[in-house]
């Protein structure tokens, strides 16, 4: 999934993107429970522009492809750093079970990116914290 803070014209929160609108209804209230999570990896979306932009500047990444993704999540992961970080939003996020691990899933390899093009990727409560953020303005 790609998350990230919604820079782009919106005219409001219900004409949100899919993944926008995942983390939206973990902060309005409408979601009374943690979800599953049935994909485990996510990307940032600056992270995802920043590829883009890397691989075009470099000559060698020319017919390459590159994975963009970050390390494991859950939403349970994002329920404690939304509860964690945005107190104000507790009483809206499902609490789940509050520092859960995350089960044996598959990892993403993504050294190639890494190494040829140089990126570094955000942590998810980067990703999250600014996404939250630009939820809760668009909100107003």
């Amino acid at each position: 999934m790609v998350y990230g803070p919604v820079a782009h014209a919106v005219s409001g929160v219900n004409a949100l993107n899919t993944s926008a609108r995942d983390i939206y209804r973990l902060i309005n209230g409408s979601e009374k429970a943690v979800p599953d999570t049935s994909f485990w990896a996510f990307a940032d979306v600056r992270d995802v522009a920043e590829a883009h932009v890397l691989a075009f500047e470099k000559p060698q990444a020319a017919g390459q492809r590159y994975l963009i993704a970050n390390s494991a999540y859950s939403y349970q992961l994002i329920c404690d750093i939304i509860r964690n970080k945005f107190p104000e939003l507790q009483n809206k996020t499902p609490k789940g079970d509050t520092g859960a691990a995350l089960p044996p899933v598959y990892k993403v390899d993504t050294t190639k990116a890494v190494t040829e093009l140089g990126i570094k990727f955000r942590p998810l409560q980067d990703t999250i914290m600014d996404m939250v953020n630009s939820l809760l303005a668009l909100q107003k």
